[in-house]
């Protein structure tokens, strides 16, 4: 992948201003314990799900722990480095912040991204479309990103009003609005009859401003709004309706617009073809559908309540893991980036990451055991 990015730099040296290209840029606003794009990666390509300070591979049930030598989050971790020293990481991915990235993004800036909607949904608009540029899924052949099942027991992502809050009711009002289907739609699409509409025959429809909305979210509203379409997009990190339900107010079509009866349609431009040619598939989530994968089944296993002691500690082992990963990220030999992760893995143990650990390898027997709980149940 990376000898792939240099050849893609070579063609494109430039994005539309004019600037230096690269093969990825990054920020920081999303870490969490550990740096967002690295574990991410781990995901994306190998299929494991980030798993307190690791990852857990759901089709072996085996937690990896972050520092594990050769193991997922560090292999990630090498490949930005190495993008680095080729030249081919934004300089600016630790500063810039999720704005800057965006920007990389839509100027066509930067050549891949993890995840889709950081990528091409920023980059395929219509006019990148019909000069012959777009973002599309070219998967490695050993990648095998993960699939999350639909859980029937919910999530570890809740929706909840605050004890204290002045307007309990109208709190409530907009939760059950946004978990009615046209609340579903648009938070995803935009206002109804505005961006998108049924037909006569119950099938999901786009208008042209919807449509132009979808692929690139930099469009101007119209028809009573404003601002662009991102200016009023839904910013709440969670959902209601998974994407793939089915919407009840259709005529048997989901909330997922790439399974519309209407969006399945030709080719938008010579290059969608061209993509379309050289997978065999009409649609992305097809394509994907049609890969490898790991499955990560949907449990009734959430995380388990940690002790003060030990929070104070693995705050102190996040902090030591995420700024030195940066660290790496940015070293400019492979000596300099050994010492930089060894320095890492002996600051952490001397934070208390051997006790995280250990309370991570807990909860991976209590996940593998509710994994199983559910394989006993599907014939």
């Amino acid at each position: 992948m990376v000898d792939v990015l240099g050849q893609m730099k070579e063609i494109c040296p430039t994005d539309d201003n004019g600037k230096t290209t690269y093969g990825v840029s990054l920020f920081n606003d999303w870490d969490g314990n550990l740096v967002m794009f690295v574990k991410s990666t781990a995901t994306a390509y190998y299929g494991y799900d980030e798993f307190g300070f690791g990852l857990y591979d759901p089709e072996e049930q085996v937690f990896h722990p972050a520092l594990e030598e050769n193991g997922p989050y560090l292999t990630c971790l090498k490949f930005y480095n190495n993008l680095y020293q080729k030249g081919l990481l934004d300089p600016d991915s630790q500063t810039q912040g999720y704005d800057g990235m965006q920007e990389d993004y839509q100027n066509g800036g930067a050549f891949l991204n993890v995840f889709n909607f950081l990528g091409s949904t920023f980059y395929n608009s219509d006019s990148h479309a019909q000069e012959g540029k777009a973002m599309y899924p070219c998967p490695p052949e050993d990648a095998a990103p993960i699939c999350y099942g639909q859980n029937i027991y919910g999530g570890n992502r809740i929706w909840s009003i605050g004890a204290k809050t002045e307007y309990p009711e109208l709190c409530m009002a907009i939760l059950n609005w946004l978990s009615t289907p046209e609340g579903r739609m648009t938070a995803e699409y935009g206002p109804k009859d505005v961006c998108w509409y049924y037909d006569e025959n119950g099938k999901t429809q786009f208008t042209d401003l919807g449509r132009a909305a979808k692929t690139d979210i930099s469009t101007q509203m119209s028809d009573g709004y404003s601002g662009t379409f991102d200016d009023g997009s839904f910013k709440m990190n969670n959902t209601t309706w998974a994407i793939d339900s089915l919407n009840p107010d259709s005529n048997g079509e989901t909330f997922n617009y790439r399974k519309w009866e209407s969006f399945a349609t030709d080719a938008n431009s010579d290059i969608e073809q061209d993509w379309r040619d050289k997978t065999g598939f009409a649609t992305a989530d097809e394509y994907m559908g049609s890969r490898p994968y790991k499955l990560s089944l949907g449990t009734t296993y959430s995380e388990s309540t940690k002790s003060d002691e030990l929070t104070v500690l693995w705050t102190q082992v996040a902090e030591c893991i995420k700024t030195n990963s940066w660290k790496a990220i940015y070293a400019k030999t492979d000596a300099e980036y050994d010492q930089i992760v060894a320095d890492m893995i002996s600051q952490a143990k001397d934070y208390g990451y051997d006790e995280c650990i250990a309370f991570q390898e807990n909860e991976a027997s209590l996940r593998k055991a509710a994994e199983n709980e559910v394989k006993g149940t599907i014939k």
